[in-house]
């Protein structure tokens, strides 16, 4: 696993936290309760269905649980380094290049968009 890769979590991780500043709201403050509601409404089918063997109070609090700022910034990271691990992989295979080749190329087409698409922006 190329090291860029390997390192670049917490770049990620910070990166929310920068977007989270900037927006001053909470990522799950939108979110948590209506997922709380959800996962009420879940429990409350399951011991309706199922009377005779209710959910254990341990299993009702997990199915119920809003996810938290960690739970959301887990979440986000697991996405951004899957997705980036697969097109590490993708370009390897495309070029028989080895994955720490891979992520520099991906690397270096990511900024080389930026900067075409910042230079039509000023001309």
């Amino acid at each position: 696993v190329p090291d860029m890769y390997l390192n670049s979590g917490g770049v990620v991780v910070s990166y929310f936290e920068w977007l989270k500043n900037l927006s001053h709201v909470r990522f799950g403050r939108l979110s948590r309760r209506f997922d709380e509601h959800r996962g009420t409404a879940v429990a409350d089918a399951f011991d309706e269905i199922c009377n005779e063997t209710p959910l254990s109070d341990q299993l009702r609090k997990r199915i119920v649980a809003g996810a938290t700022e960690a739970d959301f910034a887990r979440s986000g990271l697991e996405d951004t380094m899957s997705d980036a691990f697969k097109e590490i992989v993708t370009t390897a295979n495309k070029y028989k290049i080895n994955y720490r080749t891979a992520a520099m190329v991906n690397a270096i087409k990511k900024i080389a968009v930026v900067q075409d698409q910042s230079n039509h922006l000023f001309f």
